[in-house]
């Protein structure tokens, strides 16, 4: 008899405490929750239609207000690589991490991100399709890249 009364008194105290814990302000947090959730992990992608491409190519998504990466410049960059067929993420270095840094042209990074990211402005995001047969996995991907930082060759 103790237990089931012990039982029947938390089950009161938790309903309680659910019913009291405040209006309705469910669609405010979830806006504000998926907003932080881009920040740090970066937006997600849907996964394009149809097959890649059989070349590289990228698209601004944001065009950036600074200078234009050039070779030579040092850009501090964040990226996503999703695979193109499903959006699956495959690697994230977003703002979770701080941005790698690279000299533009130095071809440290694959083709594609050589490609896409020379001529980009500081502060944009571009996305690049990398197709299948210039990836490790034969799997083609897309990169979301967002050029954070650019000091002129130089300097």
């Amino acid at each position: 008899m103790r237990v089931a009364l012990l039982v029947l008194a938390i089950a009161s105290v938790s309903a309680f405490a659910l019913v009291g814990c405040g209006g309705d302000d469910s669609a405010t947090s979830d806006t504000v929750s998926a907003q932080r959730t881009e920040e740090l992990l970066g937006p997600e992608i849907v996964p394009p239609k149809g097959p890649p491409p059989k070349q590289v190519e990228f698209k601004d998504v944001k065009v950036g207000s600074g200078p234009v990466a050039k070779k030579g410049d040092l850009a501090g960059i964040n990226w996503i690589t999703y695979y193109y067929e499903t959006g699956d993420v495959l690697e994230r270095w977003w703002i979770t991490r701080e941005p790698v840094e690279y000299v533009v042209g130095s071809s440290h990074y694959r083709r594609a991100f050589e490609k896409g990211i020379a001529g980009m402005k500081e502060g944009g995001q571009r996305e690049i399709i990398e197709p299948g047969r210039f990836v490790s996995n034969g799997r083609p991907e897309i990169h979301l890249v967002q050029l954070t930082s650019l000091e002129p060759a130089g300097r």
